[in-house]
């Protein structure tokens, strides 16, 4: 059952899960992310990108403080047409830049991770595509963080995303160790989604990421299960699931409002348990999963993974 996420509950989740070194940059930083990993070229699916990253600019625009182009050099102060730059890559007789990333952040430094961020990235044939929003919109509104979810996904072709409680991470922080952050709240706090940004992308096209508050499903993976009738035939038989269609597959809700997934006050997630059954035959093979140990090592890398499937 979904306990009511209050501001007093928040607040110690965050406290237990933010990360600032000693010189006050904010390396991790929870917040509430929508995520793809979309399936094609971004040209192909330049129109979907742009209305993902339009939706998620109606958010979180005028808190913008920073960008970052291709992963290149150090961070930038926002300019008057930075947030103009995604849709001029994707216009009509625009060159392919090859390499397509950008990052916006609207932390106090340069380099400060935030809850009110867009990350975009795409090499060789990988995509993936980020919203962060602040805590206190899903949890205040979890409707309305839906209705985001299903104007920003909509329109895009992809293999699998998640939406619901997320981590944004500095891209230098030792996610590989066990004993850091991101090892604590993988064992910790079960629904949070603690994938280091691109982590699980060379594995995309091999099954889904991650069961999570908000599951999608692309048409691909949907006709491996049997098709789009086979599955919501199945999920209709569980209590609390609601299955939203995009144009390019599905999106699952486990319940009303997203969950913590607390091991300490036995949060177990049930809805996300009977969602991964169902969703099992779709699941990343071990023989594919490229994920290393980046999410605090290989055995708790593994673990994370494959934590709603089993």
């Amino acid at each position: 059952m979904s306990r009511t996420l209050s501001r007093d509950h928040i607040a110690s989740v965050r406290n237990q899960v933010d990360e600032y070194r000693d010189d006050g940059q904010c390396v991790v930083k929870l917040g509430a992310a929508v995520s793809l990993y979309y399936k094609g070229t971004f040209r192909e699916n330049a129109r979907g990108i742009v209305q993902f990253y339009r939706t998620c600019i109606r958010q979180i625009g005028p808190f913008v403080k920073f960008f970052h182009v291709d992963g290149k050099n150090q961070p930038r102060k926002l300019k008057e047409d930075t947030l103009n730059l995604l849709p001029f890559w994707a216009s009509e007789g625009y060159e392919d830049r090859g390499i397509y990333g950008l990052c916006l952040e609207s932390g106090s430094g340069r380099y400060d991770v935030s809850d009110k961020a867009f990350k975009l990235y795409e090499g060789l044939n990988e995509g993936q595509v980020r919203m962060m929003l602040p805590l206190e919109f899903v949890a205040e509104n979890p409707a309305a963080f839906v209705e985001v979810a299903k104007t920003a996904c909509d329109e895009i072709t992809f293999w699998s995303g998640t939406g619901g409680f997320a981590l944004n991470v500095f891209p230098d922080y030792p996610t590989d160790l066990p004993d850091r952050r991101i090892g604590f709240v993988a064992n910790r706090f079960i629904g949070i989604d603690v994938e280091p940004f691109g982590a699980l992308a060379s594995s995309a096209d091999k099954g889904i990421k991650n069961i999570d508050w908000l599951t999608l499903v692309g048409d691909v993976f949907l006709q491996k299960a049997g098709g789009p009738d086979a599955v919501q035939k199945q999920l209709n038989t569980l209590e609390g699931v609601t299955v939203h269609d995009l144009q390019h597959g599905i999106m699952i809700q486990a319940g009303s409002q997203p969950e913590f997934g607390d091991v300490n006050r036995n949060e177990r997630l049930e809805l996300y348990h009977q969602i991964g059954k169902v969703l099992r035959p779709l699941m990343i093979p071990e023989a594919d999963l490229d994920v290393g140990d980046r999410i605090g090592g290989v055995e708790l890398s593994e673990k994370w993974v494959y934590r709603f499937f089993r």
